[in-house]
């Protein structure tokens, strides 16, 4: 999974996008692999480096879009992210990550 984006907790905002690629998903119509784009439907929370957003998932192939969150942290992804299937970020990370900054004032 790859993407980007931006957030405001004090508007409760984000526009974040991005791609992914699900391997082995044998249950899926369109076969063991299956690609698509996500966006940002909505910003759920951020907290002690935890970022929840809602998100739409586009399929590449028959079946179309989908619904879930996407948990981000510096440790790797998490979430009911594709078809309402969790997916939690391993003990020893996920392989990926996010680096947070703030474009706030200084105080």
């Amino acid at each position: 999974m790859t993407g980007a984006g931006i957030f405001d907790t004090g508007e409760g905002l984000v526009v974040a996008s991005g791609a992914y690629e699900l391997f082995n998903a044998f249950d899926h119509p369109n076969g063991p692999i299956v690609r698509g784009t996500w966006h940002s439907t909505g910003f759920v929370s951020f907290t002690d480096g935890l970022l929840i957003i809602e998100i739409e998932t586009h399929d590449n192939g028959t079946v179309g879009v989908g619904t879930g969150q996407l948990w981000v942290t510096e440790d790797g992804i998490a979430g009911p992210i594709y078809a309402e299937e969790d997916y939690r970020v391993p003990a020893d990370g996920s392989g990926g990550g996010a680096l947070f900054h703030s474009h706030g004032k200084a105080p």
